[in-house]
């Protein structure tokens, strides 16, 4: 094995109630969920970009302290570990049960997904923010989400019929010198405070407003 020294220690970017040991966390949810070797990969390499970022949800009972949520990061951390790098005390949670009925209960409770992203609100989210989605270490799985291609959108990218009318969505195919040309006038624009004086018959979306505030501008 490489000497961890050469690698490094991974990064805690988040605190907790508490920290412990990597190997005092002992797995709890057994078969529930599945990591795949393409998606442990994709999360070691989110671990290493962006350090262990939230503390982990522990049930401790009888000096025993169950992951309740954070298996596939702690299954990541241990691969991060044989591969040389350095892991220190991971922040942790203590979620209460009185029984392991109940911890499994919680466990579900807390994998469980009661919001849906949209299409609309997620595109929003991240074009707002100048983010390129593509690069971005996260998993879509919601079926009503956008399906990431490599341009980063998607060509499902589509309000539903009388979804929000009389607005509508519209995606082009560029090239990424033009994508981050757009992207820069959009920021310019909006950051000059123009788009407050822009027609925008209901519209609350920025970016879309922004659009067409300069192609108005450009005619004019």
């Amino acid at each position: 094995m490489t000497d961890i020294d050469n690698l490094g220690e991974i990064r805690i970017t988040c605190k907790g109630a508490d920290t412990v040991p990597l190997d005092s966390l002992i797995p709890f949810q057994g078969d529930l969920k599945t990591l795949s070797d393409e998606s442990l990969t994709k999360l070691k390499a989110s671990i290493l970009k962006y350090g262990f970022t939230a503390p982990c949800f522990i049930w401790e009972h009888d000096g025993v302290k169950s992951i309740l949520d954070a298996h596939q990061r702690i299954t990541a951390l241990k691969s991060l570990r044989d591969e040389g790098y350095s892991i220190p005390h991971i922040p942790v949670d203590y979620i209460d049960a009185e029984d392991e009925k109940e911890a499994k209960e919680k466990l579900l409770h807390i994998s469980s997904q009661y919001g849906e992203f949209t299409q609309e609100g997620i595109a929003n989210f991240v074009l707002d923010a100048g983010l390129d989605i593509s690069e971005l270490d996260i998993r879509l799985t919601n079926d009503e989400m956008i399906l990431v291609t490599d341009d980063g959108y998607g060509e499902d990218f589509t309000l539903p019929d009388g979804d929000k009318e009389p607005f509508q969505q519209i995606t082009f195919t560029l090239a990424d010198a033009q994508a981050e040309y757009i992207k820069e006038k959009i920021a310019e624009f909006k950051a000059s405070g123009a788009v407050q004086d822009v027609e925008a018959w209901g519209n609350e979306n920025s970016n879309g407003n922004s659009l067409y505030g300069l192609l108005v501008d450009s005619n004019e």
